[in-house]
């Protein structure tokens, strides 16, 4: 069933990508995270959350959900984003765990709202 379904879809719409990142911001900013505080951060973590929607979307596109199937690009581009993202936080100070702390609470928003998508 999940396979028919995805055949028909066309994809995440601009309007649910909008609102999963206003979901993601307003939790950070809840949890009190720095990264929710930063300009910077924040466009970082629209990118990478972009970034993760997009290959969510490749992979349903493939009918798979084996991460080894997603396009080098995507890996290229999301390994990169992710190095930048590494390098801008330690300029500003921000200690790594606020990045896990970050990933963890985007895997714990988007995983409910990609499934009901």
């Amino acid at each position: 069933m999940v396979a028919s379904r995805s055949e028909d879809w066309g994809g995440f719409s601009p309007e649910f990508r909008a609102n999963a990142l206003e979901i993601l911001e307003a939790r950070l900013r809840e949890r009190g995270s720095p990264l929710g505080k930063s300009p910077e951060a924040i466009q970082q973590i629209r990118g990478q959350t972009l970034s993760v929607l997009d290959e969510v979307q490749e992979a349903v596109a493939r009918h798979t959900l084996d991460v080894s199937t997603v396009s080098t690009v995507s890996s290229r581009v999301a390994r990169t984003l992710t190095e930048e993202i590494g390098s801008s936080r330690a300029l500003q100070g921000i200690h790594p765990a606020e990045s896990v702390g970050a990933g963890a609470v985007m895997f714990e928003t988007l995983l409910p709202i990609v499934v009901r998508e």
